[in-house]
């Protein structure tokens, strides 16, 4: 009611000014008429503005939401991808020590075997004078063996 008695008086005066023109069989009752037409549709229009405004507040909030828990969910990828790599090559490193220890316990195993060879020649030499076939034998066995050990492991060259 402030708002149709305020606003049609303030044009009424206004009008009887001549500030707007002559405006000849216009009453005050016109005005409060045309006030009342204003001030019943302005709150409703506020209110749909108003309405309008928290929905796109509310869908602006729901985006920035959804952009920051897809970010979220990238970057935890991205961190389950650099773990994965990080443990694959942990693994990769592990095998890769496992298979120098194995080939250095072939390598001891083997110099140990070849020193047992010759100690066995040098024994047989020395206790016998008939042994020049027994350190031929063990001295081939020695290196045949060696061969195949050393196939397993080392690219053929055919030389050992």
């Amino acid at each position: 009611m402030f708002n149709i008695f305020a606003v049609g008086g303030l044009l009424y005066v206004i009008l009887s000014t001549g500030v707007m023109g002559a405006m000849y069989g216009t009453s005050f009752v016109q005005f409060l008429v045309f006030t009342s037409v204003i001030s019943a549709v302005d709150p409703v229009a506020v209110l749909v503005r108003v309405a309008i405004a928290v929905f796109v507040a509310a869908a602006a909030v729901v985006v920035v939401v959804a952009a920051a828990a897809a970010i979220v969910v990238v970057l935890l990828q991205l961190l389950l991808l650099l773990l994965s790599l990080f443990l694959l090559f942990l693994l990769l490193l592990i095998l890769l020590m496992l298979l120098l220890l194995l080939l250095l316990v072939v390598v001891v195993v083997d110099w140990c075997c070849c020193c047992c060879c010759c100690s066995s020649a040098v024994v047989a030499v020395s206790a016998s004078h008939h042994t020049s076939s027994y350190t031929t034998k063990s001295w081939q066995f020695c290196t045949k063996r060696n061969r195949t050990i050393y196939s397993a492991f080392l690219p053929s060259t055919g030389h050992l």
